[in-house]
């Protein structure tokens, strides 16, 4: 079952009282495929989602409306008496903006453009809320009911229709926190948790990989320097202190500077150990212009 479904399920769970009821239902549908003086159409993908606002256009004694369903669940209602009744039922009038007596009512109008055109993404594959409507004039209603709440949406385009979103983690915690999904802010808390961690361990390991790569190229590129220098005679030459290091190597091909600085005697540091062998692959160099 897809995430947002489930979030959009539970949220069919929630007792409203009369007037968050309507502020929902505004809200769901104002942000419907079509609401207009003429028609009003709804289209829901869930049986669950359909009953509910079903419920709720009967609680207010509006049962002139069509409902078919194939693939998807497609509510109409273009009876005008009926739509003229449900607008007054609202308080809807030529200013559509919301005006809302108590804090709850806002809540329920943002659950309500939530469940018709609202989607949050899977945590675990991708972090955004997304609300996808054709009528790009609402979105000032929109940015400023979740503004009230501090949430501060971005909008862009999408396939011909508007969309307004959220990105931060936490803006998406805090709207589910909102809308009375407590158990999936959670559930996306730990998500995001376990994500982040997942990719804190790619990023070391891939750092890990690319240090052990570069220390091996390195000791690579000393033991071919200093076979060069035995092959042309030019070994023997070396001070003492080049001489030491380029046997250690020889012998521990595979170590890197810290280990290579513990087996060293007379003790050297690594920063020691990593100068004398830099010293002897610029001296195999050289020979190149000889």
């Amino acid at each position: 079952m897809p995430f947002s479904y489930e979030i959009k399920k539970s949220l069919c769970e929630i007792q409203e009282n009369e007037c968050c009821k309507k502020a929902e239902l505004y809200g769901f549908l104002l942000y419907s495929n079509t609401f207009s003086a003429e028609k009003i159409r709804i289209i829901m993908e869930h049986g669950d989602i359909t009953n509910r606002y079903i419920s709720f256009l009967e609680k207010f004694n509006i049962k002139k409306y069509k409902l078919t369903i194939n693939n998807f669940h497609n509510l109409i209602i273009e009876d005008f008496d009926e739509i003229n009744k449900l607008k007054n039922i609202l308080n809807i009038s030529k200013n559509i903006f919301p005006i809302f007596e108590k804090d709850c009512c806002y809540i329920a109008f943002l659950r309500g453009i939530f469940m018709t055109c609202g989607y949050i993404h899977d945590p675990k594959k991708a972090y955004g809320l997304e609300f996808l409507f054709a009528d790009e004039s609402l979105n000032p209603i929109l940015f400023e009911v979740m503004n009230k709440y501090n949430l501060y949406p971005k909008k862009s385009v999408r396939k011909n229709n508007n969309m307004v979103y959220l990105k931060s983690k936490e803006q998406i915690n805090d709207f589910l926190s909102l809308i009375g999904a407590t158990e999936f802010m959670f559930d996306y808390i730990n998500a995001s948790i376990e994500n982040d961690m997942k990719n804190d361990i790619n990023r070391i390991v891939n750092c890990e990989t690319a240090n052990i790569s570069r220390a091996v190229n390195a000791a690579v590129m000393q033991v071919n320097a200093i076979k060069k220098l035995k092959n042309n005679n030019r070994f023997e030459s070396l001070d003492n202190k080049l001489k030491m290091v380029a046997e250690l190597r020889l012998e521990n091909p595979e170590s890197n500077m810290e280990d290579l600085s513990i087996l060293s005697f007379p003790k050297l540091s690594k920063s020691g150990v990593s100068h004398r062998l830099k010293k002897i692959c610029e001296i195999a160099k050289s020979m190149e212009n000889e």
